[in-house]
């Protein structure tokens, strides 16, 4: 374990002499606070505006189930801890990771004020939650998120498959909780991958730490 801790403050200590690498992390800091601040808006603002529901083909097979939906707020919030103990286990992944988050959530801010629907009509209540309102729907950032991290530590295996399940996981509690609908759930994944190359492209130089 010592040798695990010296590792990694030599780590730093190598990657904090390098000026990029100070820049892209704290610019990936910055960006992350400014986009949760702008999703914050885009959701409200999508949320005041969300117009009728629909139907949905899997929601009305699938039952509602009230522990799904606290279930998934758990898990969400030990996803936030677990991602926050990796960037600062993996030190290099630290400043893709950081923008590729922030470029993930404008990119849903964008897209839940494009098409307002509205909830599902049985959907279990949000509580405790700053980043979901109810009408910002399209798409599932609690499985586009797990995702993203899953492509982001691709080359660790452990990881990888970890991520994924906390993606499935997340997707399966959010469909029996009726709070997305199912092309929320399933389209999410393909959009984590799209962010994730133009990411590797845009911020190719945060990305080359990884290497």
């Amino acid at each position: 374990m010592k040798q695990k801790f010296y590792r990694i403050a030599k780590e730093y200590e190598t990657l904090m002499e390098k000026s990029s690498y100070v820049f892209f992390s704290g610019l990936g800091i910055f960006s992350l606070v400014l986009v949760y601040i702008i999703n914050y808006y885009a959701g409200r603002f999508a949320t005041l505006n969300a117009g009728l529901p629909v139907k949905d083909f899997l929601l009305e097979i699938i039952p509602l189930s009230q522990w799904a939906a606290i279930v998934h707020l758990g898990v969400s919030n030990i996803l936030i801890f677990t991602v926050l103990g990796l960037l600062w286990f993996f030190p290099r992944h630290m400043p893709f990771a950081l923008l590729t988050l922030a470029l993930l959530i404008l990119t849903r801010a964008a897209f839940i004020n494009m098409t307002y629907l509205g909830i599902y009509p049985d959907a279990s209540p949000i509580i405790g939650s700053l980043t979901t309102f109810g009408g910002d729907l399209f798409f599932s950032g609690h499985v586009a998120i797990p995702f993203l991290f899953a492509l982001i530590f691709w080359k660790k295996e452990k990881l990888r498959y970890f991520f994924i399940a906390v993606s499935i996981f997340l997707g399966a509690s959010t469909l029996f909780s009726h709070v997305h609908y199912s092309i929320d759930v399933f389209a999410a994944p393909f959009i984590a991958y799209g962010v994730y190359t133009v990411a590797t492209y845009i911020f190719h130089h945060s990305f080359a730490f990884m290497k």
